[in-house]
């Protein structure tokens, strides 16, 4: 067939009266001006219509391209691209192909098939797979399956053996004459020549994968520090990889198919260049490939498999089903099954979407599916995993290794923090205690989770008598032996719980927007806090102490929020108030009228009773004077804590007289009350600040006047120097919280006069020298590790990513480590108030900055003359 007398237009055709047979006379001016003529019609592309009528209406590109690709039809240019109006694509790119009636018109373009194998072609129908250089989708025409996978060492070797095992079939070549996009030849067996391919919608770059493998915790971030540190990964590293990319994929419920592996390998190839393609594909499937199916197959084969037993529960659940083979479980394991795997995962997807079918070559009619049985196919889970912990103010990795033994993650986790007695100590989830025989269902179920935390906690001296105690009916192993996790009845919620609540998301919603709270929500926030308190126990009685902490727990989670309004505290003929007291009252009185809670009745007094109250009134009196020399403030206290508390608040001006009087260093205070050196201790800081400045701000106030401070810098920013970077950082930012953070740096910038650069030098610190003594920033955790200990009262953090992720600092030798700059500003700024600390000279002006500008709280003596002058030029008195 001549396909030059096809493609030339009848004598005296021009553009005009084309574009008038399509009804689009309205854009020859814009086409004549834009140069297109028919010659340019016929070498246009799809990518090029969008910009070529970006101006005019839908409509009218619509008509255009469907005339546009009639005719290039008609004239044997058919339109190839990977334009959406010719290829349509699902999320990853998976395109589906065109008819057969199409590629029929076009067989002048495609690879001949000689006249013997078209005979057996008619006698057995069969599916034959033409491989294609570049890295094309899977599509279908006719009886065929076309599969493009990219160029490996094993690709020619492969073509060879299908060209081998196909009988008599040969790649036979086949002409036509003319220009245009399919005229060339195409030599004997050579794929490179082959055209027409269509390229993939779907691009997996490396950014994406980088995001994929960040945003599992913590493994993702562990792997990328191990290549950064080591150039490549070992044999379990990999695995562990591509179970976080497989992960990924059946988490979100996305399709994952052969081409969809394939991009998947070329980034991690970007990403991590010393890596080999033949680690992760010695076929046309690779490990991720067979991972993902062998995966599936694992989990529907595993709910096939469980039946009820004669209690009514399961045999188990689908994790231990499938974890059985997890330690024999290799990458030479799925490349072994994968051949009769792959024959049973190509015929169903064949018959159910039409996708790629047949191995290597391998051709098969659909009734021979009955004839193979699937292999039990063995999901790989990893033999070691990492689990975060916590003991007070630290934080560590454990790596727990099989066979998920109890006690030897809790010896190993008091290993890594130093603690002598493990007997003493138990696991905790959410302040939730795990039992020893449930701990390997807890951990195996929600280790993956990035808020997963497994705390240490010391058993108190009252628990460990009632656990040596014989005579008690009931133990506490008998109780443990019945009870996956025990909830402690006097829990209080937290202000991170608060926020979590289901009831209050929208709430949390609307605080988000910046809107302000009504009596409504508060009224809700009341009820909800108070329900979550009687959860456990409903018939359990607030008491005083406890409604003011959950008044200022709530407080924590709404700072816009005042603990009055939530609670006040009964005085002499006045009863309590407040949002908390009120919902208090009613749910106590719903549980009444229900049942569920017992009514509560005064007894009556009679003269004897009035009399021994006195008596014991007085000795009250008389002992409560000798209880302070008693009270445990030491950091293994066994004490209520809401007992501690409320001695702390009475003992306050007796430990202002020590500090004052005694003139106790911060090392001597934080000895005699060692209670201070663990997160405890910042809660009895802050009671110690509120004490003594009632009116003073907290921390929150930064986010109103952190914008003006900027401001200011940028103003400035040409005299600054070092400062540009901190700037570039901040305008960056895209938490405004991060970049209330970051504008802590750049107060020492916006003081004119520095302070000395130490008690000793007289001479004047440098803009730089003055911040770094302040706050200092490095780049990432080993960094900061290997530079020497840091300086007392400084604060020092690590900002990677754009944003802060890890801050500490340091009193007498304590490291004190937080989640960001606010908190750890905060909390030092109340340890130097509360322990009567001296400011570092270096930055002193940076302190009392932040102490009348950010807290409100009146500097004593020795005020630093440009101070307040800068906090009037920039209104915020």
């Amino acid at each position: 067939m001549d396909n030059n007398a096809n493609r030339r237009m009848p004598p005296g055709e021009d553009i005009n009266k084309l574009l008038k047979e399509w009804k689009l006379e309205c854009i020859s001016s814009h086409l004549q001006a834009e140069k297109i003529d028919l010659e340019i019609l016929e070498m246009i592309k799809l990518h090029h219509i969008r910009p070529l009528l970006s101006n005019f209406p839908l409509g009218i590109q619509i008509r255009f391209e469907y005339n546009l690709e009639q005719w290039r039809t008609k004239i044997g240019k058919p339109l190839y691209g990977t334009h959406r109006c010719c290829c349509q694509g699902n999320e990853f790119g998976c395109q589906k192909s065109y008819g057969h009636n199409y590629f029929k018109a076009h067989n002048e373009c495609s690879i001949g098939i000689s006249n013997e194998y078209q005979n057996q072609q008619q006698q057995h129908p069969r599916k034959v797979i033409i491989v294609r250089q570049d890295l094309g989708m899977p599509h279908a025409v006719g009886n065929e399956v076309m599969v493009t996978p990219p160029e490996t060492p094993m690709t020619h070797r492969s073509l060879a053996s299908t060209h081998g095992s196909s009988g008599q079939s040969t790649f036979s070549h086949t002409s036509s004459s003319g220009g245009g996009d399919g005229g060339d030849d195409i030599a004997n067996n050579s794929p490179e020549h082959i055209p027409f391919t269509l390229k993939p919608l779907y691009h997996i770059s490396e950014t994406n994968l980088r995001d994929i493998i960040l945003d599992c915790r913590p493994e993702g971030p562990m792997l990328m520090k191990s290549y950064a540190a080591k150039n490549g990964f070992n044999p379990r590293e990999r695995r562990s990889l591509m179970n976080i990319i497989v992960n990924y994929f059946m988490r979100n419920n996305q399709k994952f198919d052969l081409q969809i592996s394939y991009l998947l390998e070329n980034a991690i190839l970007k990403l991590f260049p010393n890596e080999n393609l033949e680690m992760y594909r010695k076929g046309k499937r690779g490990s991720l490939y067979c991972k993902y199916m062998n995966y599936k197959h694992s989990l529907l084969s595993t709910r096939k498999r469980k039946k009820p037993t004669d209690d009514g529960t399961e045999t188990g659940s689908d994790l231990d089903s499938v974890s059985q083979h997890d330690h024999s479980m290799t990458d030479c394991d799925i490349e072994e099954n994968e051949s009769v795997n792959v024959i049973n995962e190509a015929m169903d997807d064949l018959i159910t979407n039409g996708s790629d079918a047949g191995n290597h070559g391998v051709e098969h009619d659909a009734s021979a599916k009955d004839n193979f049985t699937l292999v039990e196919p063995k999901l790989e889970v990893d033999t070691e995993i990492p689990i975060r912990t916590a003991y007070r103010l630290h934080r560590e990795v454990i790596i727990l290794k099989t066979p998920f033994s109890y006690k030897d993650f809790l010896e190993k986790a008091c290993n890594a923090y130093n603690i002598p007695n493990v007997e003493e100590h138990y696991l905790v989830v959410n302040d939730c205690e795990i039992s020893e025989h449930e701990f390997k269902n807890v951990i195996m179920q929600y280790y993956k989770l990035a808020t997963f935390v497994v705390e240490i906690k010391q058993r108190s001296n009252f628990l460990r008598r009632s656990d040596s105690n014989s005579g008690d009916s009931v133990s506490m192993t008998e109780l443990r032996e019945h009870t996956t996790i025990r909830q402690d009845p006097n829990h209080l919620p937290s202000a991170e719980e608060i926020r979590n609540l289901t009831s209050l998301l929208p709430i949390i919603a609307h605080v988000d927007l910046g809107k302000p709270l009504e009596n409504k929500h508060r009224n809700a926030i009341a009820k909800a806090v108070v329900e979550e308190t009687l959860r456990v126990q409903p018939d359990r009685c607030i008491k005083r102490q406890e409604f003011m902490i959950l008044a200022h727990t709530v407080c924590q989670a709404f700072p816009t929020e005042e603990e009055t309004t939530y609670f006040i505290p009964a005085k002499p003929k006045a009863h309590p108030k407040g949002k908390l007291w009120s919902a208090f009252v009613s749910k106590r009185t719903f549980l009444v009228q229900s049942g569920v809670a017992k009514k509560r009745y005064k007894r009556r007094k009679n003269n004897t009773e009035e009399d021994n109250e006195e008596t014991q009134s007085t000795h009250s009196q008389q002992t409560e004077a000798e209880e302070p020399r008693h009270v445990d403030f030491s950091e293994n206290t066994s004490m209520d804590w809401d007992y501690l508390m409320v001695k702390w608040m009475e003992s306050h001006d007796k430990r202002w007289q020590e500090l004052v009087k005694e003139k106790l260093t911060p090392s001597e205070y934080m000895e005699r009350y060692s209670i201070l050196r663990n997160e405890r201790g910042i809660t009895l800081i802050e009671i110690d600040v509120k004490n003594r400045y009632p009116q003073a701000l907290t921390i929150e106030n930064w986010l109103n006047i952190y914008a003006k401070v900027f401001e200011k810098a940028k103003g400035i920013r040409r005299k600054l120097g070092n400062s540009n970077s901190i700037i570039r950082a901040i305008e960056e930012a895209q938490d405004e919280k991060h970049k209330a953070g970051l504008s802590l740096l750049l107060i020492p910038y916006i003081i004119p006069s520095s302070g000395r650069k130490s008690e000793l030098i007289t001479s004047k610190a440098t803009k730089t020298e003055c911040q770094e003594r302040f706050m200092k920033g490095y780049g990432s955790l080993d960094e900061l590790r290997s530079d020497p200990k840091p300086a007392d009262l400084q604060i020092r953090f690590v900002h990677s990513h754009h944003s802060v992720v890890y801050a500490e600092f340091s009193i007498s030798g304590f490291l004190f480590q937080c989640s960001d700059l606010m908190e750890a500003l905060s909390f030092l700024f109340h340890y130097m108030l509360a322990m009567n600390i001296r400011y570092p000279q270096t930055c002193l002006q940076v302190w009392q900055f932040i102490q009348l500008a950010i807290f409100h709280i009146e500097v004593e003596k020795d005020k630093m003359p440009y101070v307040e002058s800068t906090i009037v030029d920039l209104h915020l008195n």
